[in-house]
């Protein structure tokens, strides 16, 4: 694990669509944001070579929030758009602060749509 400054990190382009801000649980995110202020990052961020963020969307949000200049990564060997990339962000955001059952529609969605186009 290692840290990246936290303005080189960028949110995987479907982010709003597929898991729109309206939809985040706020208790949830507060907990979150509650926990992290207190004890740091639990989970590394998970992201691409470019710095796009595949897992940790909302822990990005509020290390910004909370003034942090540097966040603890995980770089994944792989483009934002290929399958192994697209899976990690999908399978990341079941049972997150999205629980809203159309957010977690978007994911079956999104799930069947990585499997037809990559088999």
């Amino acid at each position: 694990m290692t840290k990246w400054p936290i303005d080189q990190l960028t949110p995987y382009h479907r982010q709003e669509e597929i898991f729109p801000e309206s939809h985040v649980n706020a208790q949830k995110r507060q907990m979150l944001a509650d926990s992290m202020a207190d004890h740091g990052i639990d989970r590394p961020i998970r992201i691409t070579r470019d710095g796009t963020i595949m897992d940790g969307f909302h822990r990005w949000q509020i290390a910004q929030e909370l003034g942090w200049t540097q966040v603890p990564v995980e770089v994944l060997p792989y483009a934002p758009d290929s399958a192994e990339a697209q899976r990690i962000f999908l399978e990341s955001n079941i049972g997150s602060v999205h629980d809203d059952p159309m957010v977690q529609a978007r994911l079956f969605v999104g799930a069947n749509w990585i499997c037809h186009r990559f088999g």
